[in-house]
C-alpha cells in the first residue's frame, strides 16, 4: 500500500477534530480496524476528549503512547520529587501545575532543556530562569539522575526521549496528531520518527494557536510539515465576522497571518468594551472568565460569588462546598439525612455533630440524627458558614449568597455554565459569552515592548482568548497595566 500525509489546517471553530473523525470513517471503511490507529496529543485535556471520541483506536498523550510502548516503566511520583527536594536540598514544586505555567525549579528547567535540544551552557534562555539562577545546572542534573537511577524511576521527558534514541517504532500503520501546534521539538522529532513507518499520518491544527512557548512548542513545527495534501477548513461554525476580525487584526499587529475563511454574520453587535468594575451584563447559555495571569483570578471570583454565580474553574466550588451547600437546604427544608450528609456536617461542624466519624458508619437514614437542635437554629440564619472556623471569605460568600437566591440543590452539571479559567487553560473551549479580562503583569508587559518572537507569541495568547466566543465577547480592562488589543467600538 502506497504512504500518504495529510495536513489540516483548521482555525477556531472549523471543525479540526471533527475532520479526524471523518478521516477515522473513511479509514475504517477501507482496509484498517480501529485498533490499528493510533490518536494522540500533547495536553492532557485533549488526549481524554480524543479517548472518548476515538473509540476503539489507541487514543493517548504522546507521552502515554510512549509509556506504552515501553512497556510501561515506573514514572516519578510528587512523593519522589519531594524526597528528592530533600536529600540534594532543592526546592521541587508539585509536578501537577496547571498546562499554562512553569514552575520556575530546576526539574522544568531541565525538562524544557530536553524538550527543545538545548545545551546545558545555553539554559539562560530558559523562560522561568531567573527563578534558578542561584542553582549549579550541571550538579542538578548528575543528582537528578542519579536519583532516578537508584528509585528505578522515569519523569515524562525520559518517556519520549528514550523512545526516539531507541527508534521504537509506533505499532499502528496509522497515526493521527491532534493540535499540533502544542508539540514541543521533542514530540516532533519522535512523531516524525514514527511517520518513516506508517502508511497513514495525519496532523490537525492551527499555528495561532501555538501558546505553549514555555515548553518549547511553537507554530514552525507545524508550519514546516511536508506533506502530500494540505488541507484548509474554510469555514468556522463558532465565530462571528467582527469576532474573527478583531483576532486576525491582533495577530496582523504582530506580522502574523491567517487563511481567509468563511465566518458568521452577527444580528448583533458582539463585541463590547467595559470595565473591571462595572457589573457584568447576563446572556444566556454558558459563560467563560478569561485571564491572563492567575493574580486576577482572586478579584473576578469574588465578584462572581458576590452575584450568586455557581462557577467552576480557579477559585470555583469544590466538591465539599457544594456538598455543604446541598445539605444546608435538606437541613432548612426538614428531609432526611443520609450517611455521606452526616460526614459533612462533621467535616464543618464538629462540635454539633454527636457521633464521631466510626460511629456514623452504623448510621441509617433518619428524621432524627444525631445532631444537636442548635445545629439546626444555625442553618436557619441568613449566613450559617459564618459559624465554621477559618471558612475564608470566598468560601462564605459563595454559600451565603447562593442560599439567597437559590431553592434547588446544586448538580455537578450547573458548574458547567459559568467558569472561570486561564487563557492556556480555555484553549479548546467555547462559550456563549466571554469576558476576556486584559489584565497583565509588568513582566509581560515588558517582554512585548520590543516586537519579536515574544510579542508574536503574547499575540497569539490573546487570539485564543478572543476565538473563544460564540455570541458575545466583552473586553474588560484592568485597572492596573492591559494588553492594548486593537480598537474595538461597542
Amino acid at each position: 500500500m502506497s504512504r500518504s500525509s495529510e495536513k489540516v489546517y483548521g482555525c477556531p471553530g472549523t471543525g479540526k477534530t471533527t475532520t479526524l473523525l471523518r478521516r477515522l470513517q473513511d479509514l475504517t471503511a477501507s482496509c484498517y480496524k480501529p485498533e490499528e490507529i493510533t490518536v494522540t496529543t500533547f495536553r492532557r485535556t485533549t488526549a481524554r476528549e480524543l479517548i472518548l471520541a476515538f473509540k476503539g483506536t489507541q487514543a493517548g498523550t504522546v507521552h502515554s503512547l510512549c509509556r506504552k510502548l515501553l512497556n510501561g516503566p515506573d514514572i516519578m511520583s510528587d512523593r519522589d520529587y519531594a524526597k528528592f527536594g530533600v536529600t540534594y536540598g532543592y526546592k521541587i514544586k508539585r509536578r501537577d501545575l496547571s498546562e499554562d505555567q512553569i514552575s520556575g525549579d530546576p526539574v522544568d528547567c531541565y525538562s524544557w532543556l530536553r524538550n527543545t535540544f538545548t545545551p546545558i551552557e545555553d539554559a539562560y534562555l530558559y523562560p522561568g530562569y531567573d527563578d534558578i539562577r542561584h542553582v549549579d545546572l550541571d550538579r542538578f542534573v548528575t543528582e537528578y539522575e542519579s536519583f532516578k537511577q537508584e528509585t528505578g524511576k522515569v519523569d515524562f521527558t525520559d518517556l519520549v526521549t528514550m523512545v526516539l534514541e531507541d527508534q521504537t517504532p509506533l505499532d499502528t500503520p496509522v497515526l493521527m496528531v491532534d493540535e499540533y501546534q502544542d508539540l514541543t521539538p521533542l514530540h516532533d522529532a519522535v512523531i516524525k520518527m514514527w511517520n518513516t513507518g506508517t502508511d497513514n499520518t495525519i496532523i490537525a491544527g492551527d499555528p495561532a494557536q501555538s501558546i505553549y512557548g514555555v515548553f518549547g512548542g511553537s507554530p514552525e513545527l507545524f508550519n514546516n510539515w511536508k506533506v502530500d495534501t494540505n488541507t484548509i477548513l474554510e469555514e468556522s461554525h463558532r465565530l462571528y465576522t467582527p469576532i474573527w476580525d478583531l483576532a486576525r487584526d491582533t495577530l496582523a499587529a504582530e506580522r502574523q497571518d491567517t487563511p481567509d475563511i468563511v465566518t458568521r454574520e452577527a444580528p448583533h453587535s458582539p463585541i463590547h468594551n467595559m470595565s473591571f468594575d462595572d457589573p457584568y451584563p447576563v446572556h444566556p447559555g454558558t459563560v467563560l472568565h478569561l485571564v491572563r495571569c492567575n493574580y486576577q483570578a482572586p478579584a473576578i471570583a469574588m465578584e462572581l460569588a458576590e452575584s450568586g454565580r455557581i462557577f467552576s474553574g480557579l477559585g470555583g466550588w469544590s466538591d465539599n462546598e457544594i456538598r455543604l451547600f446541598n445539605v444546608i437546604l435538606k437541613m432548612r427544608a426538614g428531609e432526611a439525612l443520609q450517611r455521606f450528609d452526616m460526614y459533612t456536617l462533621l467535616r464543618y461542624y464538629p462540635d454539633h455533630v454527636q457521633a464521631t466519624a466510626e460511629e456514623l458508619k452504623h448510621y441509617r437514614i433518619t428524621n432524627k440524627p444525631p445532631v444537636t437542635t442548635g445545629l439546626y437554629e444555625i442553618m436557619r440564619t441568613p449566613n450559617p458558614v459564618a459559624y465554621i472556623k477559618d471558612s475564608g471569605k470566598l468560601f462564605n460568600m459563595k454559600i451565603m449568597q447562593a442560599l439567597k437566591i437559590r431553592k434547588a440543590p446544586l448538580r455537578y452539571d450547573d458548574l458547567t455554565q459559568t467558569r472561570l479559567l486561564t487563557i492556556h487553560g480555555a484553549k479548546g473551549a467555547e462559550a456563549d459569552t466571554v469576558f476576556l479580562h486584559t489584565g497583565i503583569t509588568p513582566k509581560i508587559r515588558k517582554s512585548i515592548l520590543i516586537p519579536g518572537p515574544d510579542s508574536e507569541a503574547e499575540a497569539r495568547v490573546w487570539y485564543v482568548g478572543i476565538t473563544r466566543a460564540k455570541h458575545w465577547l466583552y473586553l474588560v480592562r484592568d485597572k492596573g497595566k492591559n494588553y492594548e488589543l486593537p480598537a474595538v467600538v461597542s
